[in-house]
């Protein structure tokens, strides 16, 4: 993990007022704890919500059951819902959701590595795909970095 690229994103966070909340599944927390692990983060973040299972998604993030049934709880639609249920929630100017298979069983038609980035910076929405090899914890590193190399373009 780039601890580096990681406070100096945050940093410039704190230091523009851009508040920050995350909904993660896949990651299971590592991308708010990240954001934690910078001092003066509190400034910035207030809130994240880990939602690992599906009906996790539905009640906290206000995930349709029939996108999940649809396109697969891994999938562009499923982060995207994910971040706009966050920011409804939150209100942060910046909201990331994070949602992918790490293996080692997957969903049909979904290979273990791939994983979807949601980013709303705020008015603007993207969704990224991205497809890591490694097992679990190196996925999830590398998931981390491409997060905040992600963020380092929008702000």
């Amino acid at each position: 993990m780039n601890r580096v690229l990681i406070s100096s994103i945050i940093n410039k966070l704190i230091d523009n007022n851009i508040t920050i909340s995350t909904c993660e599944s896949a990651t299971g927390g590592a991308i708010a704890s990240s954001i934690c692990d910078v001092n003066g983060a509190s400034k910035i973040f207030s809130v994240s919500y880990i939602t690992y299972s599906n009906s996790a998604k539905i009640k906290e993030l206000n995930v349709k059951n029939e996108t999940i049934e649809k396109f697969t709880p891994v999938s562009n639609e499923v982060a995207k819902e994910m971040v706009c249920g966050l920011y409804l929630k939150t209100k942060a100017d910046i909201c990331i959701s994070i949602t992918g298979s790490f293996g080692p069983t997957t969903y049909e038609n979904v290979k273990v590595g791939t994983v979807y980035i949601g980013i709303k910076f705020y008015e603007d929405i993207k969704i990224f795909k991205e497809s890591f090899d490694g097992d679990r914890l190196a996925i999830k590193d590398k998931t981390i970095d491409k997060v905040f190399e992600l963020l380092g373009q929008f702000i």
